[in-house]
């Protein structure tokens, strides 16, 4: 009865909220300011209602992929592992403070390598359900860091995020499939019977 609010909407929310909150923190970096300028609550707020649009956002992009369309289909497995490794490795762009970066690259890519093998199929949805599980533990974190534990719990899920996309890359690279521990399938996962 509703129409679906479109994506590019909880993208652009996403990316302003984030970006006011850390703009602050980034002018202090740059030696703009001598001091951030904003207080921790409104930063935490901020981040949260960014994480909040941007999860909605990777939710909606995720359950109806369109497919951008490839033709080319490699013969060679060690091009497989390659580009399955790179799926993995995007979710590093997290510590770029981009907001959505590694998300979206991850999805770009996913979409036009998945028709080439169930390979690269796997490890992209593998890779995407961990991005949306990453954001959802950086919100739940955020949530606490208004009684200052969850900063901490944040910093330990980023270290975590990396040190596992680092592990299921090297995974793909050696040809091994990688289940990344507490993701959610929120696109279906389908195993492949045999590794490229």
């Amino acid at each position: 009865m509703t129409k679906q609010l479109p994506v590019w909407l909880f993208l652009l929310l996403s990316i302003a909220l984030i970006g006011v909150a850390l703009a602050p923190i980034l002018r202090v970096v740059l030696s703009i300011d001598a001091h951030i300028q904003a207080s921790y609550l409104t930063t935490i707020t901020l981040l949260i209602g960014g994480l909040m649009c941007g999860l909605t956002a990777m939710i909606l992009m995720s359950r109806k992929p369109t497919a951008i369309g490839s033709s080319y289909a490699p013969n060679d497995p060690k091009e497989l592992r390659q580009k399955a490794a790179q799926l993995h490795l995007s979710g590093l762009l997290i510590l770029t403070c981009i907001p959505l970066l590694n998300f979206l690259l991850c999805f770009v890519l996913w979409l036009r390598w998945r028709d080439q093998s169930a390979w690269l199929d796997f490890h992209g949805r593998e890779a995407i359900n961990f991005q949306i599980a990453v954001y959802l533990y950086l919100l739940m974190s955020l949530f606490l860091a208004y009684i200052l534990v969850g900063f901490f719990l944040a910093l330990f899920v980023l270290l975590l995020a990396v040190v596992l996309a680092l592990t299921a890359a090297l995974a793909a690279w050696q040809g091994r499939a990688f289940a990344y521990p507490a993701s959610m399938a929120v696109i279906s996962r389908h195993v492949p019977s045999a590794a490229a």
